[in-house]
């Protein structure tokens, strides 16, 4: 509030960051460097180097609440043995029109995907949790060219962003949802960015690259 109403009352300096990089008017860059308090707006700012210096202060600021973790971890226990764990976030909606639906893919391209990664790992038993923005996934088909266990999740945005967090490996579509699942524990992320495209070991990502290359 102090710095909403320090903003709107001119007590503090603000610099916006429009979405296009370069447009930034060259008085707000000498505020940036003379001004002690400064207050940043806009979908545009971006400081890769300052974020990943205290991802351990950001990830203990926005660690998952307690109930959270006592609810999912009793819904998915810890598997035994030499088991992958495998996130797959499944985002449609308003995908079907954003960049022209080049990032909605089908079920049979995911189903596809998901063989493809198992084919990888032929010595792992592999459990797979499958999270969504759809209200209902046809859970039949999966499981009828999938190999158990799969989990559907439907649980509120931060029981299935923490579900994926557990993950070894996660793939979906360019999205920051899987992004910042893969924030917390550092798992391998896969974007789909062709369908088409074979999958390797040498196509999940880390967090630390992928930030850097929003889409």
């Amino acid at each position: 509030m102090f710095a909403k109403y320090g903003a709107k009352f001119r007590l503090i300096p603000v610099v916006s960051f429009p979405e296009k990089e370069g447009n930034i008017n060259p008085e707000e860059i000498l505020r940036l460097q003379n001004e002690r308090l400064v207050l940043i707006k806009g979908w545009g700012f971006r400081e890769y180097n300052a974020f990943l210096a205290y991802r351990e202060e950001i990830r203990n600021l926005f660690a998952f609440r307690p109930e959270i973790i006592k609810k999912v971890e009793k819904q998915l226990p810890s598997p035994k043995g030499n088991v992958i764990r495998l996130g797959v976030h499944i985002r449609r909606g308003d995908y079907k029109t954003w960049m022209d639906g080049r990032y909605y893919y089908s079920d049979d391209d995911f189903i596809r995907i998901i063989r493809l990664f198992c084919a990888l790992f032929p010595e792992n038993s592999i459990e797979i949790r499958i999270v969504g923005n759809e209200k209902k996934l046809p859970q039949e088909k999966y499981r009828a060219d999938l190999p158990e266990p799969i989990r559907f999740l439907s649980g509120t945005r931060g029981e299935d962003l923490y579900a994926l967090s557990g993950c070894n490996y996660l793939i979906g579509p360019p999205s920051t949802f899987s992004l910042m699942a893969a924030f917390y524990n550092d798992s391998n992320l896969y974007w789909i960015l062709d369908k088409d495209q074979p999958l390797k070991k040498e196509s999940f990502r880390k967090f630390d690259d992928l930030f850097r290359h929003i889409i």
